[in-house]
């Protein structure tokens, strides 16, 4: 019957935090609408704009707090469906930039590179490859048919 108890002050005690953090941005209008009721000569006015401050402040260090683990949430994400892994990721200051689909020329005999009507090069092959770009690294990918990302040899990772 303790244990029940304490699990439940607990959980009061974390809805209570989470609450607080989710009316913070309603706290920082609430006292920009009383600052701009407030006499500048009024004894308050410089609490209020240092309330204010503190207030904004913290709302910037909360949301580069979840920014920073949305990121770490989708690196981590990335990494799971890599075949094998990728140890890149893994760096928290890794930062995922964009990801998307982009065509790799290669193939084709030297000096024989002749230009077609529809703008690629005749003799050379164009291969889907899967590209996710982080602030230090872009990693290319093959996609296996079960949706699993297979690492391009070779050059699956280029270094900025």
């Amino acid at each position: 019957m303790i244990y029940v108890h304490i699990s439940l002050q607990r959980c009061c005690i974390f809805g209570s935090l989470i609450l607080n953090s989710l009316n913070v941005p309603r706290y920082i209008i609430t006292l920009h609408e009383l600052l701009a009721h407030t006499p500048h000569n009024h004894v308050e006015r410089q609490s209020l704009e240092n309330a204010k401050c503190k207030l904004e402040e913290l709302s910037r260090q909360m949301h580069d707090e979840v920014s920073e683990t949305e990121n770490i949430r989708k690196n981590l994400a990335i990494e799971r469906i890599i075949v094998g892994g990728c140890d890149i990721l893994l760096d928290v200051n890794q930062v995922f930039i964009r990801q998307g689909n982009i065509f790799q020329v290669v193939g084709g005999e030297k000096g024989k590179m002749q230009r077609s009507r529809l703008g690629s090069f005749r003799g050379e092959k164009e291969l889907l490859r899967q590209c996710f770009l982080f602030t230090n690294h872009m990693l290319l990918c093959t996609r296996a048919p079960n949706g699993k990302l297979h690492l391009v040899e070779a050059i699956a990772t280029i270094c900025a």
